[in-house]
């Protein structure tokens, strides 16, 4: 895991999403497709490092998360800004991440 993640719980998340821009994962170790997108979210984090608060947060160690973000499926991807959600995703490209996390740096 990239070094520039944050671990998420439900009684730090407040504080770990007061950057104006934020990327959520919320992820469970038995989901295959949290496991496949995993190694980007590290590397979207290495590389918005100074732009982006990268979260992840496991489900099944948190799962009240559900209440807060209403989400079906994971993984369920977050895409905060100023607190407040823009856009919700499940597994996407590295491509659409990085885009989806510029467009959010020029509004």
């Amino acid at each position: 895991m990239s070094q520039y993640i944050k671990i998420g719980t439900t009684a730090n998340l407040d504080e770990l999403l007061k950057n104006p821009i934020a990327l959520l994962d919320i992820w469970a170790p038995w989901c295959g497709w949290c496991l496949k997108i995993s190694p980007v979210i590290d590397q979207v984090a290495e590389e918005m490092k100074e732009k982006v608060t990268v979260v992840k947060i496991n489900y099944d160690q948190n799962p009240d998360i559900e209440k807060r973000f209403e989400f079906m499926t994971i993984p369920a991807l977050f895409f905060i800004k100023n607190g407040k959600v823009v856009k919700h995703t499940g597994t996407i490209l590295k491509e659409e991440i990085l885009q989806t996390l510029n467009n959010m740096m020029k509004d």
